[in-house]
């Protein structure tokens, strides 16, 4: 490679030239030059017609196998390039997109295995994009910075593309609903182990989990600091794979297994409780609202350099409405914004007026029945980091699908009302300030969204309401966590 003004020459072996950048392995490592910038010579320079974009994709397998076809496939219709797949095996296979007229696009080969399998590519740099089930661990992120791709736990580095949830299921006859968070862990360490402890019948209880199934493991201890986890004994059973296990379990009406929501099968799942009588079942609203506490986003993680243009038009698309109306029928929940009805938010009503006190009485009571009305709740929610009015990254996610909703006059003749809420810990002063501080935070980064949306076509509010209706027990940390968040309500202007 040599600029253009002859000022630098850069030998290497090409490694991909995508018609804007070159990537080239050189003495100091891989390179990206821009095309405008230099001059390639030498037999492996790429001719005329050359420049398809090659991506390579690796990691959990259901993203894999699922998601990430729905996706191409999506894309390529919405450009109008034709997709055509080749199956080299279960787990490898691959999409060449091409224009009307023939033209190659891009290649892309994934690699559906495990998120552990598809971190360790993008860091070996045998993939361009990882597919996650979980965040990356901290020594996954050291290796990441030790192979220089950048820091993964800084929030630019994953895509949040969809929404999972782990599970805990039982047979249609079992007479249980709903476990505590110390009911389940205390079942997967075997400190539970007859059904009558949990209201059941008198029989044993048989846990039965996935083999190879660490993330669950690390998904409970991330989530339930303390809780105990899934310890490996003899009371644990273990099923081949999540088709298998949901199978088992729902043919026994003594066995409990975990599962992702995607992949639930013919079993029951259940509710997760709180001491306090709050009960959150694993539904698609409140997965997607993030109010179940086993939810889980779906990530695709980017190293800290260049990619192809294709490759990151194909990113930017995975956030659109149009990829995310795509999502349901892969199994997974999409962030789509949806309406919720009012029917849904009964418990939390009741809850704000059986758990007035002094501070928080009916007055305020009746200010939110009054400015919430006939509205209904929109699943896009918006939480943050702890103590903080900073987004979230599923935040930042629902904010670019609010502002593109309002720029496209979705909401023309409406009233958006951003109303924020808190936990109990602390002054009701305090977390009645901070409550309106963070709805406050959620409306102007949407209106910044909304770019030239002609903001004035509707109304936009944001109030505050402390701790007055609390969506979960706030007498543990995950309950805390669901507590503090804005909600966005619509309504008729009035």
């Amino acid at each position: 490679m040599t600029a253009r003004d002859g000022s630098l020459s850069l030998p290497g072996t090409l490694l991909q030239y995508d018609g804007e950048f070159y990537r080239i392995d050189t003495r100091y490592g891989p390179m990206t030059l821009a095309a405008d910038g230099v001059r390639c010579s030498g037999p492996g320079c790429p001719g005329p017609g050359d420049a398809v974009a090659r991506v390579a994709i690796s990691g959990a397998r259901q993203m894999g196998l699922v998601l990430m076809p729905a996706f191409i496939e999506g894309y390529a219709r919405q450009h109008g390039l034709t997709a055509v797949k080749r199956i080299d095996d279960e787990t490898h296979f691959s999409y060449a997109l091409r224009a009307g007229d023939g033209t190659p696009v891009a290649e892309i080969a994934i690699r559906a295995s495990t998120t552990d399998e598809g971190i360790a590519d993008l860091v070996a740099a045998e993939a361009d994009l990882a597919l996650a089930l979980r965040p990356v661990t901290a020594a996954e992120a050291g290796m990441a910075r030790e192979a220089g791709i950048g820091e993964l736990t800084d929030p630019r580095r994953a895509r949040i593309v969809g929404l999972d949830a782990l599970v805990a299921v039982v047979a249609p006859e079992n007479p249980v609903t709903a476990l505590t968070v110390a009911e389940l862990s205390a079942i997967f360490s075997g400190e539970i182990r007859n059904w009558r402890d949990l209201g059941g019948p008198d029989a044993p209880v048989i846990p039965v989990i996935r083999a190879g199934g660490a993330g669950q493991t690390r998904l409970l201890a991330a989530r339930f600091p303390g809780a105990g986890g899934i310890t490996a004994g003899p009371h644990l059973s273990y099923a081949p794979s999540a088709p298998a296990l949901s199978d088992r379990v729902a043919a026994d009406p003594f066995a409990i297994g975990l599962v992702s929501y995607s992949e639930i099968g013919n079993a029951r799942p259940l509710a997760i409780a709180g001491a306090c009588g709050f009960r959150i079942a694993p539904d698609p609203a409140a997965i997607k609202a993030e109010d179940y506490p086993l939810t889980e986003r779906l990530r695709v993680y980017t190293p800290a350099r260049r990619l192809p243009r294709f490759a990151r038009q194909l990113l930017a698309y995975l956030e659109t409405e149009a990829a995310q109306a795509l999502v349901p029928a892969t199994g997974f929940v999409g962030q789509a914004v949806t309406p919720v009805p009012l029917g849904r938010d009964g418990q939390r009503l009741a809850k704000a007026v059986t758990a007035l006190d002094a501070e928080t009485g009916l007055a305020e009571l009746r200010e939110m029945l009054a400015t919430r009305g006939q509205a209904q709740r929109l699943s896009a929610g918006f939480r943050f980091e702890d103590g903080t009015a900073t987004l979230d990254p599923r935040a930042e996610v629902n904010v670019r699908l609010l502002g593109d909703r309002i720029a496209a006059g979705r909401y023309d003749g409406k009233t958006l009302i951003f109303a924020g809420f808190s936990d109990s810990a602390g002054g009701a002063a305090v977390n009645l300030r901070l409550s309106r501080d963070r709805a406050a935070a959620a409306r102007d980064a949407v209106l910044a969204a909304a770019g030239d949306g002609e903001p004035s076509r509707l109304a936009v509010r944001a109030v505050g309401f402390g701790e007055l209706s609390p969506i979960a027990c706030d007498d543990s940390d995950w309950g805390r966590r669901l507590n503090r968040r804005v909600e966005v309500w619509l309504a008729d202007q009035r």
